[in-house]
């Protein structure tokens, strides 16, 4: 059997997994993308002939599926929770099943959710700039106290957004049109329509998965929603954020700013507005890199594939896991 690795996270740590594969009979190569994700084309030419591949952001359209199907691609596993790389539809067709990793960054991506509205709401990173040039600024900021904090999504990660928030006094609310009243949350969280959730905030954090009605979500006209002219937090999806209408609206004092991990092209071009923009904070996709976070989805990705390998790819594992 035949494993690729393209997920950067596990590249990394990719030596320590060595025998635990010999062992089950699996050769493995890692290629390294040189910015974040191969595109299809490059995808073209390295998962053909590969029974499975752990996968980081990669375009796996259905041209790649179909051309590694012929040679004998057997499972997509996606390192990390967002499929919107992989053509779902085609996998479906051709009987590929994709795999990912739910409900493992939760509490990781919250805490970089949280360090965005810390700084955002004290201008830390500002302050941090101009001491280093010798200038010593003093901007007056705002408490998180009694500010409402809305979330889009509650999932694992906006859940733990929530948790962390309430502890510092926020009013926290949610729209997740996906949530099912069942589902157990706190009394201390309210549900919210999506418009209401934009007219009453704060502080907005996109904590959902990329889908094709989610599609700029935020855009001009959900932004002149905004009466209370919010920070917007996005640790999910670039796209889901119309970035054009964004650095408009930042410019228009439309909102206070905005905490950026994720952008509709990434990397993020040099020459993007958004760079000269003080009260943006921006990253670079890894919200959910941490040590232990890591170890923990290198450890669960390589298992899935021996399990796979040695239940001769039964289909009945991991049901939990499998997108499609």
């Amino acid at each position: 059997m035949k494993l690729i690795v393209t997920c950067t996270h596990l590249i990394r740590h990719l030596d320590d997994f060595s025998n635990l594969l010999k062992e089950a009979g699996i050769e493995f190569k890692a290629y390294q993308p040189k910015n974040q994700q191969f595109s299809y084309l490059e995808m073209l030419d390295l998962l053909p002939g590969n029974d499975f591949i752990i996968a980081g952001d990669d375009v796996i359209n259905e041209k790649v599926i179909k051309k590694s199907i012929s040679k004998g691609l057997k499972a997509i596993i996606k390192w990390g929770i967002g499929v919107d790389n992989i053509d779902k539809g085609a996998a479906k067709k051709n009987n590929i099943p994709i795999f990912n990793t739910p409900n493992v960054f939760g509490g990781d991506v919250a805490e970089q959710a949280l360090s965005m509205i810390l700084n955002l709401s004290r201008g830390t990173h500002i302050i941090d700039r101009e001491v280093r040039k010798g200038n010593w600024l003093k901007i007056e900021g705002n408490s998180l106290i009694d500010k409402k904090l809305g979330i889009i999504g509650f999932g694992s990660i906006g859940k733990s957004i929530a948790e962390r928030a309430y502890a510092f006094g926020m009013e926290i609310s949610f729209y997740d049109p996906f949530f099912r009243k069942e589902f157990s949350y706190s009394n201390n969280f309210f549900n919210l329509g999506f418009e209401d959730l934009c007219k009453n905030s704060d502080f907005i954090v996109i904590a959902c998965s990329l889908n094709k009605n989610n599609i700029h979500l935020i855009n001009k006209n959900s932004i002149e929603l905004m009466d209370k002219k919010p920070f917007i937090i996005n640790v999910s999806r670039g796209p889901i954020i119309n970035q054009k209408d964004l650095i408009e609206a930042i410019k228009e004092k439309k909102i206070k700013g905005a905490g950026l991990d994720v952008f509709e092209d990434e990397p993020l071009p040099i020459h993007s507005e958004l760079i000269k923009m003080n009260n943006c904070i921006l990253g670079s996709h890894n919200s959910s890199n941490t040590y232990e976070a890591v170890k923990r989805v290198n450890r669960l990705t390589i298992e899935m594939v021996i399990e796979l390998v040695s239940k001769k790819n039964n289909l009945d594992l991991f049901k939990e896991r499998r997108v499609i």
